[in-house]
C-alpha cells in the first residue's frame, strides 16, 4: 500500500478518494479490525491485501469460526494409594475426546484441539484439564453444529464421570460468500487480466479482516499477494510477487471509475 501511494504520486494517476487501513493483532484474532470505527469510512467497497499464493488469487468465501475454552474438573486422589477415590480429568477428557468428530469433518469443515495443559505431579490423579480448541466451517449453520456436538459430548461424558465442566464458544469470525459475478470480483478479474495475470476463484480457510468488514456491513474482497508457506518460520515473499501486487493495486484504481459502485 505504501509503494502503491508513492508510485500514484510519481505517476500521477487520476483517482477518487481513497482509505489506506493497516491493522494491527491480526493474527491473534482480527483484534486491529474489529477496533476500526467503522463509521469513520466512506468508502462502501474495499481489497484486502493479505491471502497467499501467485498474484491472481480471488478469495470467495471463508469460513465462520469458534474458539473453544473448556476445563474439566474430576478430583486429585493419590495415584498409588488411593487411585479409586479420584476423578481423573484427563480420562474423561479423553474419553470425550475419542468420541469427537474432528480434524476434516467434511468438505466445508474441520476442527481441532490445540492446546492442553494439566495436571500438577505424576503421583497424583489429575483434578483439572483445560484445552483450547476451534471450529471452522463455511457453512455456519454446520459450525454451530459441530460446537455443539463437542459441548453435548463433553457434557454426556463428565456426567458419567461426576465431574464438572466449564465450556466456552466464543465466536471469532463470520464466513461470507460471494458469487464469482459479484461486481467487486469481476473488476478484480479484469484488473488482473489487464495486466497479463490470470484470476483464480479460491475458497479459504482462514479468517482476515475481510471477514470483519464483511460482517460490519462492508463489502470486502482478499486478494492474493504473492507470499508462501503462511505461518511459518520459512514465510517469505517473491520480490516479482511483491511487484505484481502493486501493479495490481494500481491497476484496481486506474479502472476504479467504471466500477459499478
Amino acid at each position: 500500500m505504501i509503494e502503491m501511494i508513492q508510485r500514484l504520486k510519481e505517476q500521477q494517476i487520476p483517482h477518487g478518494p481513497i482509505e489506506f487501513i493497516l491493522t494491527a493483532g491480526e493474527e491473534v484474532g482480527l483484534l486491529g479490525a474489529k477496533a476500526v470505527d467503522m463509521t469513520m469510512l466512506r468508502a462502501t467497497y474495499g481489497y484486502v491485501l493479505d491471502n497467499g499464493g501467485p498474484v491472481g488469487g480471488i478469495i470467495t468465501t471463508s469460513p465462520s469460526m469458534y474458539r473453544l475454552d473448556v476445563k474439566v474438573t474430576g478430583r486429585a486422589a493419590h495415584a498409588g494409594l488411593e487411585p479409586e477415590k479420584g476423578i481423573s480429568a484427563i480420562e474423561v477428557v479423553a474419553h470425550a475426546i475419542s468420541r469427537m468428530k474432528l480434524g476434516r469433518i467434511d468438505h466445508e469443515t474441520t476442527a481441532n484441539i490445540g492446546l492442553v495443559q494439566g495436571g500438577t505431579a505424576m503421583n497424583v490423579v489429575m483434578e483439572q484439564l483445560e484445552f483450547v480448541g476451534e471450529v471452522r466451517s463455511f457453512d455456519h449453520h454446520k459450525c454451530l453444529e459441530q460446537v455443539n456436538m463437542m459441548e453435548a459430548l463433553l457434557n454426556e461424558v463428565v456426567s458419567t464421570y461426576g465431574a464438572k465442566l466449564e465450556f466456552h464458544a466464543t465466536p471469532l469470525i463470520t464466513g461470507y460468500h460471494f458469487e464469482e459475478t459479484h461486481p467487486l470480483l469481476v473488476h478484480a478479474k479484469t484488473c488482473l487480466e489487464t495486466i497479463g495475470r490470470r484470476a483464480r476463484f479460491e475458497r479459504s480457510g482462514g479468517g482476515t479482516d475481510a471477514n470483519v468488514f464483511n460482517e460490519q456491513g462492508k463489502v470486502v474482497v482478499n486478494l492474493s499477494i504473492g507470499y508462501d508457506e503462511i505461518h511459518t518460520v520459512n514465510e517469505y515473499i517473491p520480490v516479482d510477487e511483491f511487484e505484481q501486487a502493486v501493479i495490481l493495486t494500481l491497476e484496481l484504481v486506474r479502472q476504479m471509475p467504471s466500477f459499478p459502485a
